[in-house]
């Protein structure tokens, strides 16, 4: 098992500036963020106490871990505009390539130049992704993680007591119905590196709520990443996860017996 970390850069930073108000470009001290929508606050692209940040979190999080990535970030930057962005990422790309670590950034980053070897991570199903689409056609890879099928942190049906809908309910059947190469047009196939299954906390209060937001939709994900559509069938692997029940059960993992399999 490889641990990536990830630094979330420019938005998504609130706690950041919380703590370092001049981080920010107006450099008040921001009140805590306490919502789950994305937060407004952005790191300051114009100023080098961004930069010093940068490259101290990076330098940490690349000498606490040994694999060769590094994911920067990059999403729902709403605070900054395209011009400033662009520029937050080109220099961030640069200081994660400086300490040894391949760049992956969210595919929002596409739009600035970028290195040869960093990685797009496609999430917003919700938009179209030219910028992504161009990139990957210019030779950068893709890993597939589409919030409609692959975001772990989305309810299995309306109602369910754990988890968000803003991609959609995502039952067993939906993680596993959809192709890495297809799920984004214009994208060959030798430009996915492979998939992600991202698991966001914002409902999540205890490793028994993240277990069961993970299983069972996480073993249908990872063989949609291991294996070819020729070998899918979905009656079939809802037999199959079935047994791994009792495994489960012995391990004390809470999982969620969705009606979509034959548990027993």
């Amino acid at each position: 098992m490889t641990v990536i970390p990830e630094i979330d850069m420019p938005g998504h930073v609130g706690a950041a500036v919380y703590a370092y108000p001049q981080l920010a470009c107006d450099g008040r001290k921001h009140g805590p963020v306490t919502t789950v929508s994305p937060a407004f606050d952005a790191l300051c692209p114009s100023s080098e106490s961004t930069y010093r940040f940068v490259d101290s979190a990076t330098a940490a999080a690349a000498d606490a871990t040994a694999g060769p990535y590094l994911h920067m970030g990059g999403d729902e930057a709403q605070a900054l505009n395209l011009t400033r962005y662009d520029a937050f990422i080109k220099r961030t790309q640069d200081t994660v390539a400086a300490h040894g670590r391949t760049p992956i950034a969210w595919a929002e980053a596409a739009t600035a130049p970028l290195l040869p070897q960093t990685v797009l991570e496609y999430w917003n199903t919700a938009q179209p992704q030219p910028p992504a689409t161009q990139a990957a056609a210019k030779g950068s890879k893709l890993i597939m993680a589409p919030g409609s099928h692959a975001y772990l942190d989305q309810q299995y049906t309306p109602g369910f007591p754990l988890g968000l809908h803003w991609a959609g309910y995502i039952p067993v059947s939906k993680a596993y119905d959809w192709d890495p190469v297809t799920v984004l047009p214009g994208v060959a196939p030798a430009a996915v590196l492979g998939v992600e299954a991202p698991l966001w906390t914002e409902t999540v209060k205890s490793l028994a709520d993240a277990e069961t937001l993970a299983y069972p939709r996480i073993p249908a994900i990872a063989e949609i990443g291991w294996s070819t559509p020729a070998t899918h069938d979905w009656r079939k692997f809802a037999q199959r996860l079935a047994k791994q029940g009792p495994l489960w059960d012995r391990l004390g993992i809470k999982y969620y017996k969705s009606p979509e399999s034959p548990w027993s």
